[in-house]
C-alpha cells in the first residue's frame, strides 16, 4: 500500500501532477510535544533557505517537499518550510539549520520502515 501525500494547506488544495514527489511517507514536520499539546512560535525568525549550507538545502529539496506545488515552481517549499520554521522549528532548535539537520536525519533513519511499509 502506498502513503497518499496529506496536505496541510488551506482547504481545497490538490497535489499537483507534476509535484517533485507523490508517493512514500514524507516529511510534515518536527517539534516538541507536551501531554497536552505543543508549543509554537517560540522565537522570531525568518525562513532564509539560502543561508542553509548548499548540500543541506539540496537535501531538503529532495526530501521535504510539498505536493502542492509543481516541481519546476522554484518557491516551491517556500510557504511549508517558513510555516514548519517558524511555528515549530523555533521551538526544536537554535537555528534554521540544527531544525532542518534534525528533521532530515530522523527521516533518514524512518527510511528503512518506509520502504517496508509502501512494499
Amino acid at each position: 500500500a502506498r502513503h497518499d501525500p496529506t496536505l496541510t494547506h488551506s482547504e481545497g488544495s490538490r497535489c499537483k501532477s507534476d509535484a517533485r514527489r507523490l508517493d512514500g511517507l514524507s516529511i510534515h514536520g518536527l517539534w516538541p510535544n507536551y501531554i497536552n499539546g505543543f508549543p509554537s512560535c517560540c522565537k522570531p525568525s525568518l525562513l532564509r533557505p539560502e543561508l542553509l549550507p548548499g548540500r543541506l538545502r539540496e537535501v531538503a529539496a529532495e526530501e521535504w517537499v510539498d505536493p502542492a506545488f509543481s516541481d519546476c515552481d522554484n518557491c516551491s517549499f517556500c510557504s511549508m518550510w517558513a510555516h514548519e520554521h517558524m511555528k515549530h522549528g523555533s521551538c526544536f532548535a537554535d537555528d534554521m539549520a540544527g531544525y532542518f539537520n534534525a528533521s532530515l536525519a530522523l527521516a533518514e533513519r524512518l527510511r528503512p520502515v518506509t520502504a517496508a511499509l509502501d512494499g
